[in-house]
């Protein structure tokens, strides 16, 4: 790309010439900047992969080189720029790890800078949908459970979880409540305690995703 200037001579048989000095000019190669970003939706404070891809258009010619930067905004001209410049590998591509620590939907741009041979050029906007941070599994209430009698329904408040995305499923890990009580899926402790003494177990509520929390638990009768 550049510009050259050429002068051209004209002679002929009767020895008259013609001089004619012209200007080429030799534009930048055109390019298109296209731009993922994965996983999407993501949640916030999680990482995420935005990758951009700079080619010629149309094909043909040298692999454009220089580096490419990111930005999160829908106004260009007022839009948060993401991490530092990376550089384009050699088939032109390139990607950066971020982290979108707020929630809604947010429109990512990519930029390549332009080398010797090739023209800037964005991406359009790439809609990324960032979800808000669900709250850690935890097993709220109760605190302790109440003593049972023997021979008599027991009778208690089920088990109850907090944060994750519900519902809950509840399922025991270690121990075993007192002989004659179950502990159910839904948190509920049921049954009729057969025998004095005391139990200690270890519950665990999983939520929808997979997430959950543990809690050791004792119960007398």
């Amino acid at each position: 790309a550049g510009v050259s200037t050429l002068t051209i001579t004209a002679h002929n048989g009767a020895g008259t010439d013609a001089t004619q000095t012209f200007t080429l000019t030799v534009d930048k190669i055109v390019t298109t900047t296209s731009l993922t970003a994965a996983p999407n939706p993501v949640t916030a404070g999680q990482q995420v992969t935005l990758s951009a891809s700079v080619v010629n258009n149309p094909a043909g010619g040298p692999v454009p080189t220089g580096t490419v930067d990111f930005f999160d905004g829908p106004d260009p001209n007022t839009a948060t720029h993401l991490g530092n410049s990376v550089t384009l590998d050699g088939n032109g591509n390139v990607s950066l790890h971020v982290t979108l620590a707020t929630a809604g939907t947010h429109t990512v741009r990519a930029v390549y800078g332009n080398d010797a041979n090739h023209q800037t050029s964005a991406s359009d906007g790439y809609t990324l949908t960032v979800d808000p941070a669900v709250e850690a599994v935890a097993i709220g209430t109760p605190a302790a459970l109440p003593d049972g009698t023997k021979g008599l329904a027991y009778n208690a408040l089920p088990l109850a979880a907090t944060g994750g995305t519900g519902p809950f499923t509840w399922s025991k890990t270690s121990g075993n409540p007192p002989p004659g009580l179950t502990l159910n899926a839904d948190g509920t402790i049921a049954g009729t305690p057969t025998a004095l003494g005391t139990a200690t177990f270890t519950a665990r509520a999983t939520d929808s995703s997979g997430a959950y929390a543990e809690r050791t638990f004792t119960l007398t009768v």
